[in-house]
């Protein structure tokens, strides 16, 4: 659907994670925009921002390739969000901030925040190639997407399409969480069910060698403990109209305004 709507192919999409509603995952993403508090924001955003980091620092060659001059330094290019900016974001999406921490002590990558909304709205399964434009030219530049959730990944691929009509060369869209609902259907549940059996480590290639070797970029070390990392085990299949909702009643608060912003989202 979104192809069609962009009328061009889709771009390569490397997620650091799968997550579902009611997770820890979750609850950061949704947190770290969100949370009534700004320490919990914060504290939130530092997780999140420490996990892209370090999933960077392993796997930017891969992704982007070598970088051989200063000037060819791959960007690093946000989503704008899709929703009216908030009094407690200070005039600026905290994926922005997120994202300037995660570069911090990484070399090869900068920060650029280079896409505007465009004349055309973007949403839940609704793409469009006039959905963002970038503000100067990008003719030969690498770079890499930045989103905080793909759920049916039309803000990321419209963002992807503005920057390559700006001539960028698009490596990747790099999402911190893939929403996964496995209720959804047959298809979404197997494909969860697969991926809970897949032992979670961060340093396996997110690269085209991933296809060719399938193993970790460090061979010989052993998974990695991380908070974010630990995948939950599967809930009995339900029917769609049934998905989850979040038990705690802050998280329940909180995943109210979620949905308010980014409508349709249950329908992942």
């Amino acid at each position: 659907m979104i192809r069609r709507q962009l009328g061009a192919e889709l771009t390569r999409t490397v997620p650091l994670s799968l997550f579902s509603p009611g997770s820890v995952l979750y609850e950061l993403l949704v947190g770290y925009k969100a949370a009534p508090s700004l320490a919990v924001r914060r504290e939130q955003r530092t997780l999140l921002s420490g996990f892209l980091g370090e999933f960077l620092s392993l796997h930017l060659g891969c992704l982007a390739g070598p970088v051989r001059v200063a000037r060819s330094a791959t960007l690093a290019v946000p989503v704008p969000s899709s929703s009216q900016p908030r009094a407690s974001w200070d005039g600026e999406h905290p994926l922005v901030g997120l994202v300037a921490s995660a570069l911090a002590e990484q070399s090869g990558i900068v920060l650029a925040p280079l896409l505007v909304r465009g004349p055309e709205p973007v949403g839940h399964l609704r793409g469009s190639p006039l959905g963002f434009r970038a503000v100067e030219p990008l003719a030969g530049r690498r770079v890499l997407v930045i989103d905080d959730t793909y759920t049916s990944g039309a803000r990321s691929q419209s963002a992807a399409f503005a920057l390559a009509r700006a001539g960028a060369d698009v490596a990747a869209i790099v999402p911190i969480g893939r929403l996964i609902h496995p209720e959804h259907n047959l298809a979404t549940g197997s494909l969860w069910a697969s991926q809970q059996r897949e032992p979670f480590d961060l340093r396996r290639c997110a690269g085209p060698c991933q296809l060719e070797t399938a193993r970790a970029c460090s061979d010989g070390l052993g998974p990695v403990a991380h908070p974010l990392r630990q995948q939950q085990p599967p809930k009995p299949a339900r029917r769609a109209c049934q998905a989850d909702q979040p038990e705690k009643a802050e998280v329940a608060r909180v995943y109210k305004e979620y949905r308010a912003d980014r409508p349709g989202v249950e329908a992942a």
